[in-house]
Formats: C-alpha cells, sequence, structure tokens
C-alpha cells in the first residue's frame, strides 16, 4: 500500500461539510471529483441516508470504528462520525439567503482573487435574487478548492438541474474556464412526470469540465438497441450472423483509384485490402452494382455513449440500494461517470 493510500482521508466515507476536507488536501492530487450538491430548490428535504446495514455490513463498520478508538455512540459523536446503530435520517435545507449563509471571508477570498467569478455572484444577485447568489457564493468557495486539488489530467462532474444549472454554468466558467467546459449532459430521471401548465419535467443534468486540456477521457459504449439492429442489421449471411451494409466512399472524397468488381473509382481501402475483403465474404454485391462491406453485428463495440444518458433507468422502489432519499441517484450512474 503506497503512502497517499494509507493517508486517512483516502477510502473513507466522511459525512460532514467537504470544506475543511477539501483545504486538508494537497494540491493536484485528485483524479475524478463527482458532486451531487444542493439544487437551489427553496426546500429542505429528508430521508434515510442509506439502506439498514446487514449483521455482516454492520460487523464491519464497527470494527473498522474500534480502529479508529472509536467504541461507542458517544465517541462516534465527538469524532463527528455516524455510528452504525445511529438514526439514519438526513435533512438539509436548500434555502438560502445572503445574510445566513455567506460568510464574509469567502465574499474576500472571491473578489481578490476571482473577480470574474465576483462578477457572476454580483449580476446574479442583482437580476436574479440574493438567494441564488448566496448559493453561488456557497458552491464557488469549495468549487475553487476542487479546481486547486484536481490533477491536470483530472474531470468533475456536477449534478444539477434547470433551477440553477444555468447559473452553475457561469461560475464553473469563471472557475475552471470556459474553454475546459466540455458537456452538459442530460440524464433522465423520470419515466413520467406531468405538469399542469408545461411540459413535464424528467431530466436532470451534469456540467462536465476538465482541469486542463491533458485531461484523460475513456470513450463508452453501450450494446445496440433492440430496435435499432433490427432496424439497421436487416441482413443474416449462411452461419446466422447479422450484418449490416456501409458504403465504400473514401473519407472526403479522396483514396486510390483502380477497377474492383469492374467500376473504376476512388474507394476507401487500397487494392490489396479491398481484394482480402472480397475474399472473406465481406464484400455485398448490390443490385445497382457497385459494392458495399459487410459490417457485422457481433463485431462492432456498441453504441458510443453520447450526452443524452437515457439508458440509466432511475432507482427501482424495491431496490436495494434505495434508500428513500428524495434526491438519491443510482449506483449505475455513478460507474459510468468514474
Amino acid at each position: 500500500m503506497t503512502e497517499q493510500q494509507e493517508h486517512p482521508l483516502n477510502r473513507h466515507l466522511f459525512i460532514a461539510d467537504n470544506l475543511s476536507l477539501l483545504r486538508a488536501l494537497d494540491n493536484e492530487s485528485v483524479d475524478l471529483i463527482c458532486i451531487d450538491p444542493p439544487f437551489a430548490k427553496n426546500q429542505t428535504f429528508t430521508g434515510s441516508l442509506r439502506p439498514p446495514l446487514t449483521k455482516e455490513e454492520r460487523r464491519q463498520e464497527l470494527e473498522t470504528l474500534a480502529g479508529w478508538g472509536i467504541r461507542s455512540q458517544r465517541d462516534a459523536e465527538n469524532a463527528g462520525i455516524d455510528w452504525p446503530d445511529a438514526d439514519n435520517t438526513g435533512r438539509f435545507s436548500d434555502i438560502w439567503r445572503w445574510e445566513d449563509d455567506v460568510h464574509e471571508d469567502w465574499v474576500t477570498r472571491i473578489d481578490n482573487d476571482y473577480p470574474a467569478l465576483a462578477k457572476v455572484i454580483d449580476t446574479t444577485r442583482t437580476a436574479y435574487d440574493e438567494g441564488t447568489a448566496a448559493y453561488l457564493t456557497y458552491m464557488s468557495i469549495r468549487l475553487i478548492e476542487m479546481h486547486r486539488v484536481l490533477k491536470m489530467t483530472g474531470s468533475i462532474y456536477i449534478h444539477c438541474d434547470t433551477t440553477a444549472s444555468h447559473y452553475l454554468k457561469a461560475t464553473m466558467d469563471a472557475i475552471f474556464g470556459s474553454d475546459n467546459f466540455r458537456n452538459e449532459i442530460i440524464w433522465k430521471r423520470f419515466n413520467f412526470h406531468a405538469d399542469a401548465k408545461r411540459f413535464g419535467k424528467v431530466t436532470d443534468r451534469m456540467l462536465f469540465y476538465a482541469k486542463s486540456p491533458e485531461y484523460v477521457y475513456s470513450p463508452q459504449r453501450i450494446p445496440y438497441k433492440k430496435s435499432y439492429i433490427n432496424s439497421h442489421f436487416r441482413h443474416v449471411d449462411d452461419d446466422g450472423r447479422r450484418y449490416r451494409l456501409d458504403n465504400l466512399n473514401p473519407p472526403g472524397g479522396r483514396g486510390p483509384v483502380y477497377e474492383f468488381h469492374g467500376i473504376t473509382r476512388a474507394w476507401r481501402y487500397t487494392e490489396a485490402n479491398m481484394l482480402k475483403l472480397d475474399a472473406e465474404g465481406r464484400i455485398y454485391p448490390t443490385p445497382n452494382g457497385v459494392p458495399q462491406l459487410k459490417r457485422f453485428l457481433d463485431e462492432l463495440p456498441g453504441e458510443a455513449v453520447h450526452e443524452m444518458w437515457l439508458d440509466i433507468p432511475p432507482i427501482n422502489p424495491r431496490a436495494r440500494e434505495r434508500t428513500g432519499y428524495p434526491t438519491q441517484k443510482p449506483v449505475a450512474l455513478a460507474e459510468r461517470i468514474i
């Protein structure tokens, strides 16, 4: 185990204000940040933070706490840590007031070090309301620390919805730089939601930013939908393999010119490769005489994940991961980001 892995802040869950924890982290020490912060919804949320512990999970938690010298609920309370048998209800107020929720030192630091960010907050305070400006100040002082601890190869994802997503976008542009914005990801949170005088709101957003152009990104693929397979992979060869047809036009219309299947023109591949594909039975002679390429379903990696995430369903009411907390996100959503 490395020295960094042994650091007490690593590989543990803390239920606390993240600002003090962030300030304890080293510069450029984090690969990935994903936050599900308050959304500025102007309401208070209450619900269970996690499913009930099994006997084995409870035993493991008690052993871990004992290793830290915490052997009772009072010890846990003194350390600011959840005791396994404690009330599992979580509450947070998503109502923001400038006088109550904004610290003067936050404003001073933003004014001195981030003048563009200060203008974003001041404009929001003037053009929209003080509550949203207070929310942005609360978020900004933490996002500044997140920018500091994120590696140059790192990325950050911020869950939000339309309540404040546009204001958060401007905030992130001021801290991370608009050039480092990568995507606004749309996640379909509900399958159905009816609103009386507007289109039903069924989605949340995630703002995806990189720390720098050096950021690491791994393209992802998901299986093709059955409807897509049926509509695009309509052909089946003698071995029962499904395939679709693709043209052999070269990119930009420029490619090697030669005669193939009686047609002289520019092709996508060299003549040697075309003859090889033909010998492997991968060339399909169309009725009009222009050959096409067979692309077999079992050889394709699947559909590229785009910025509209419709394939991760909301948490099933009977799912074991469900806690009952109203803003809980599914594990699959975190796995996609990681």
